[in-house]
């Protein structure tokens, strides 16, 4: 999860083309308006801007024109100071440059994405504390949801776009889990783009899975960075050793000749 809380790691020009491309671009729009809170800014007018965008969405359920934020503007900020400021603002909004646009967008999706997984992660684990197991679907359907944001739903589609991928053989080309019985349920498992989750209570072996996982992705030759915050680096090697021995953690100091 990214551990940034605003675009502000990202300039002052990344968030000008960012509120340029929700005003211009629709598509976009409709795909992060919900999950775009304003507090995501660092500038006090990027905010108030953003805020005005999102409560017109909710309202009319469309973007606002600039023509409509100024009038906005105009009509429901009572300080002058602060009206000249964001007029000024929306000009600079409206005048940016369009290079990068591409990239300010993926940028600022994936922000939202890892922001909204973040709060699913934070409420699973609540529940998971609670040990209100009868909750999987509940816990099932937030994670859905969270992967959700940012996709963007084209209504039309060209039947010839693609075509090398919609003729592939198997155009999902998973990565095995090693764990036979997952793998059948994921019809292989895990393919680019998909997220796996694993939900259990504490020490029951959700890092062993893990580690199983990872070694055998290893092993089938993929690059693969594991990444743990409760175990110590030494126990999750020996559980790699174990995985390639089959010597059981606690006997590889004998068995590798160490008193």
């Amino acid at each position: 999860m990214s551990s940034e809380k605003n675009f502000g790691y990202l300039g002052n020009t990344f968030q000008i083309q960012l509120i340029n491309q929700l005003i211009l671009n629709k598509d976009f729009a409709r795909a992060i308006v919900d999950v775009l809170d304003s507090k995501y800014f660092d500038n006090q007018y990027f905010k108030i801007i953003t805020q005005m965008i999102k409560e017109y969405y909710i309202k009319y359920e469309s973007v606002p024109t600039f023509e409509t934020l100024d009038q906005l503007t105009r009509s429901e900020i009572s300080s002058d100071s602060a009206k000249k400021i964001v007029l000024d603002t929306l000009t600079q909004i409206r005048d940016v440059s369009f290079e990068g646009h591409q990239f300010v967008i993926e940028k600022a999706l994936k922000f939202c994405k890892q922001q909204e997984l973040q709060k699913v992660m934070t409420k699973a684990q609540k529940i998971i504390d609670k040990g209100d197991f009868e909750s999987y679907d509940q816990l099932e359907e937030m994670v859905n949801k969270a992967l959700q944001v940012g996709e963007i739903d084209d209504a039309e589609h060209d039947v010839f776009t693609n075509l090398d991928q919609v003729l592939d053989e198997d155009y999902r080309h998973p990565i095995p889990m090693g764990i036979a019985g997952i793998d059948n349920l994921l019809k292989g498992g895990l393919a680019k783009g998909e997220l796996g989750v694993i939900l259990a209570p504490t020490g029951v072996g959700k890092t062993t899975v893990l580690t199983k996982i990872c070694n055998h992705a290893f092993n089938l030759g993929y690059n693969v960075l594991q990444i743990f915050f409760e175990d110590n680096p030494k126990i999750i090697q020996r559980k790699h050793f174990t995985l390639w021995t089959g010597i059981a953690p606690d006997e590889q100091r004998r068995c590798y000749g160490k008193s």
